[in-house]
């Protein structure tokens, strides 16, 4: 199995940050971007890549810019998943 990079992490955890604040389930959200909802648990879980593309869409689906996926608390993430360190 490949080895899923860091960056593909934090996206996926930076998905799932602002899909819970739409109050969306997986399933909303995959229907939402057409997608199937065991592939977006693996996006938001870091056990899949997705790509560049991708991430545009489902940033368009919750009517975000792909700037706010790789914001500060993006930078936060990826420093935790870098270090270990737990996120405030």
């Amino acid at each position: 199995m490949a080895k899923i990079s860091l960056t593909a992490q934090a996206a996926g955890k930076r998905i799932r940050e602002y899909r819970e604040e739409k109050k969306w389930t997986i399933n909303k959200m995959a229907a939402f971007a057409g997608m199937d909802a065991k592939h977006l648990k693996k996006l938001e879980d870091g056990l899949s890549e997705g790509t560049f593309l991708m991430y545009i869409h489902l940033m368009e689906c919750m009517k975000k810019n792909i700037s706010d996926l790789f914001d500060q608390r993006f930078t936060a993430i990826l420093y935790s998943l870098e270090t270990g360190e737990m996120l405030s």
